[in-house]
Formats: C-alpha cells, structure tokens, sequence
C-alpha cells in the first residue's frame, strides 16, 4: 500500500472502472435529467445499454475438509467460523439454502444455532449464519464467539446442529415462519430510499426483473421442508466444510 500514489489510483479506475459497465440506482426526489448529469459527471461518458461481461466461473469446492487453529495471544474471546462453498443468487437452489440458513442461523435470535449453543447451553456471547451469494458462486458460515474455553463443546454442538437438518426435515412451522421472514424483510427494506435504491439495483445486477417479489412468492409456496433438508446434503454435508477458529491460548 505504501507504493501506491494517486497516479496508480487514476490510472486504475480509468482503465478498469470507467470502462466497465455500471449500474447505478436512484430512489427519492431526484428528476431524470438531474440524475444523469450526476452520473455522467461521476463515471463519465459511457456506452449506453452495455451488457455485461461474463459472470464469471465459480471455483469447485476443496475436495477435502480441514480444520485450521489460530493462536492470537492478545485477544480474549475466540472465534468459530465453519464453512464452505455454496451457490449463485441465480441457481435454483439459491431460496431453498437461503431459508435452510434462516432457521439454522437468524430466525427469532438467532435461529437454532442461537438457541442451542448460546440461549440453552450458555457457551457463546452469539452464535448464527449466513448465506452469501454472489453472480458466480457464494459461500456459507456459521460462526460463533466463544470463551475460549468453551470452544470444543461449542464447535460439537455447532456440528450437530448442521447435522441434524441433513438427517430429518425442519418443522412445518420452523419453515412457514421463515418464509414470511424473508418476505416481510423485503417489504421492510422498501420503507427507505436507500433500501429501494439498494433492491432496485440488486434486481438490476442479477437479472431478477422488477417483478421479483410477486414470484419470489410463488417459488416459496413450492419449496418443502424435503427441499431444505436436499439443500443441507448438497451445501452443508461435513466433506465441503472447512473450520477456522481463532483465539488466545489457554492459561493452565
């Protein structure tokens, strides 16, 4: 970073960003012709409807597991993450994995990794998951911040928990609630300007279509609890999972 002047920064964004394609969202009290002036004063002159570039190849998944121990002597708590590689906001998949990863990681506090791990067993500050999805590929986590001498009896339950949605389906009502958390979340982030500038463009940049929301519905009432648990098998099977877990050494 200390090699880096302003000349490398211009150069960089002239001949990369500048002449990439752009998407760029508006929502509120703005008029047409005030936002291009912006836009154009931002980025430049660009090349109108340009499509984009190719999506890109996601990488294959590590064909083994691993688990990996970081020692960082100055910190007090130690961290969990376990996880691995799963699937495009475009794949078919994509709403199935996300609800699966609602009820394991963010429903109510936290889903049922909260509950098991942090509210019933009391061994970590927080404990949940999320599902990152991108136009190539994504990745799934669960993480959780533990006393560090806490963290093999956390990590087994952690485990089990990942394990229990493979072996049998999720309650009826487990998957009913989070369907109407997804749906609700969406309708939430459009009570902003920024949250509708913020969907416009997410729709926009993976080729939903501005009707989305009335068929993401539709595809939410054909998912069942034997596609999430399909889902746990293909994302969350032990062999695509790999562990980190950082933190300071035990004191005897």
């Amino acid at each position: 970073m200390k090699g880096l002047d302003r000349r490398d920064v211009k150069e960089y964004f002239e001949g990369v960003v500048a002449r990439s394609p752009v998407i760029v969202a508006f929502a509120g009290q703005i008029k047409k012709d005030e936002a291009t002036r912006w836009t154009r004063l931002t980025f430049g002159e660009r090349e109108p409807n340009r499509k984009f570039g190719s999506k890109g190849t996601a990488a294959e998944p590590s064909s083994k597991t691993s688990k990996r121990e970081i020692l960082m002597s100055h910190k007090t708590q130690s961290d969990i993450l376990i996880g691995g590689m799963a699937t495009s906001r475009t794949d078919p998949d994509y709403e199935a994995l996300n609800l699966l990863n609602a009820i394991l990681g963010e429903l109510g506090f936290m889903g049922r990794l909260g509950q098991r791990v942090r509210d019933k067993e009391g061994l970590a500050y927080s404990c949940s998951s999320f599902l990152n999805a991108g136009l190539a590929g994504g990745g799934w986590t669960a993480l959780a911040g533990v006393n560090p001498r806490n963290v093999a009896k956390a990590y087994e339950l952690m485990k089990e928990e990942i394990e229990r949605v493979q072996k049998e389906p999720v309650e009826e009502q487990e998957l009913s609630d989070a369907k109407q958390n997804q749906l609700g979340s969406a309708l939430m982030e459009l009570e902003s300007t920024e949250g509708v500038a913020r969907t416009s463009h997410n729709l926009t940049h993976f080729g939903l279509g501005l009707d989305y929301f009335a068929k993401r519905r539709q595809i939410f009432n054909k998912i069942t609890r034997e596609d999430l648990q399909r889902m746990a098998g293909r994302y969350l099977d032990d062999s695509r999972l790999s562990t980190v877990i950082v933190g300071p050494r035990l004191k005897k």
